[in-house]
C-alpha cells in the first residue's frame, strides 16, 4: 500500500488569515509518501530517512494514542508543554495509524522531499499520506478535519490552510475558517527560493504578531491585496499580479516578520523588474525567512540568479491532493 500528499505555499494571506482576511495557497509537487509493507510479526515498524527507526507492538498503537490525547488534554490546560505530548517524532505517525483503525503488522516507511519547518505543510503532507495510506477516505472536508486533528498534537493546534492544501490539491482560498478550492492555475513565471530554515518558530512568529499588531487596521490592506490577486491571477494580469505581490512583501516588512538578509534579496529582485515575498510565517530574528515567492514573467531568470548568488526553482502546481496510488 502507498499513498502520497503533496506539500503547499502560501500565494497571500499569511498572518492576515489569524484576523479573519482571506488567504490562498497552492499545493506543489513536492510530495510526502507513505508506503507499508505487511509481514508476520506482532509489530509496527515506522521508518523515516530524516527521524529513524520507530517499532511498537500493535497493541501499543491504540494504547499510544490514548496517552497522546490525555498528555494533550494537559497541554490544552497549560500542564504540559506541546513538545512534551509526543516523547518521539514518528509516534505522530503511530497516532494517524490509531486513529484510522490500522492494526496490521508490517514496515510502514515515511519519504519527503518537502522542506521542514519551512512553511510548506510538510507535517501535513506526511499525515494526510499516512491517513489515505492507512485506509481514511473520507469526504473531503471531514479529511481536513482529521488532518488537523491528528496535526495539533505537533503544533498545538492543526492548520486550515496545510490541512486543506494537501489534502485538496490545486489552490484554494481560506477564510473565517472555511476552504474553498478555487479554479485558477499559476501560469509561468513562479520560482521558490529557499532562504532557510527561520530561527523562530512558527508558533513564535504568529505570538509575536498578535501582541504588537493583534489590533492594527494594516489587515485590511492584507485582505485587500489578497482578493485582487486573486482576480488578477484569473485574469492573467501580469503588471498587476507584480504590484500585488511586491505590495504583500511591503506589508510584511511593516510587521516585522522579513529577516534584514531576504528584504536585501527581495528588494533586489524588485528592482530588476520582478517581485518577491515570503511564504509562511517568516522569522523574528536570524537571516532566513523560510521558502520565498518569486514572480518573474518574461524576466532573465539566470542572470538574475547568478546576480544574487540565489538558486531559484521553478513552482510546481499539484492538481491532486493525497492519494493512494499504485506501486
Amino acid at each position: 500500500m502507498k499513498a502520497q500528499a503533496p506539500g503547499k505555499l502560501i500565494l497571500s494571506g499569511e498572518h492576515s488569515v489569524v484576523y479573519g482576511a482571506p488567504a490562498i495557497a497552492t499545493a506543489v509537487a513536492q510530495q510526502a509518501t507513505a508506503f507499508f509493507v505487511p509481514n508476520n510479526s506482532d509489530c509496527i515498524e515506522i521508518v523515516s530517512a530524516g527521524l529513524g527507526t520507530l517499532t511498537l507492538p500493535l497493541v501499543d498503537i491504540a494504547n499510544g494514542k490514548l496517552a497522546a490525547d490525555e498528555k494533550f488534554s494537559d497541554f490544552s490546560n497549560g500542564v504540559l508543554a506541546i513538545n512534551q505530548v509526543l516523547d518521539h517524532p514518528l509516534k505522530l505517525i503511530a497516532y494517524c495509524l490509531a486513529y484510522a483503525g490500522f492494526e496490521q503488522p508490517g514496515r510502514v516507511l515515511i519519504e519527503s522531499d518537502i522542506p521542514t519547518g519551512s512553511g510548506m505543510g510538510s507535517s501535513a503532507a506526511v499525515i494526510a499520506a499516512v491517513l489515505r495510506m492507512a485506509g481514511v477516505k473520507e469526504p473531503a472536508e471531514q479529511f481536513v478535519q482529521s488532518i488537523r486533528y491528528c496535526e495539533r498534537l505537533q503544533h498545538g493546534r492543526g492548520s486550515v490552510i496545510d490541512a486543506s492544501a494537501v489534502a485538496l490539491g490545486g489552490m484554494i482560498k481560506v477564510e473565517s475558517g472555511k476552504a474553498d478550492k478555487l479554479n485558477l492555475s499559476l501560469g509561468e513565471g513562479w520560482y521558490v527560493w529557499n532562504s532557510g530554515q527561520p530561527e523562530s518558530s512558527t508558533g513564535q512568529t504568529v505570538a509575536w504578531v498578535s501582541d504588537h499588531h493583534a489590533d492594527s487596521a494594516i489587515w485590511k490592506d492584507f485582505s485587500a491585496v489578497t482578493r485582487e490577486l486573486i482576480d488578477s491571477i484569473g485574469n492573467g494580469d501580469h503588471p498587476s499580479i507584480r504590484n500585488l505581490v511586491n505590495e504583500n512583501q511591503r506589508l510584511l516588512n511593516n510587521i516585522g516578520v522579513v529577516p534584514e538578509a531576504v528584504m536585501d534579496v527581495t528588494d533586489k529582485i524588485y528592482q530588476m523588474g520582478g517581485a518577491a515575498k515570503i511564504c509562511g510565517a517568516g522569522a523574528l530574528n536570524g537571516h532566513a525567512g523560510g521558502q520565498v515567492l518569486a514572480y518573474l514573467p518574461g524576466e532573465g531568470v539566470d542572470h538574475l540568479q547568478d546576480q544574487l548568488m540565489i538558486s531559484l526553482a521553478p513552482l510546481k502546481q499539484a492538481s491532486i491532493g493525497a492519494s493512494c496510488v499504485d506501486d
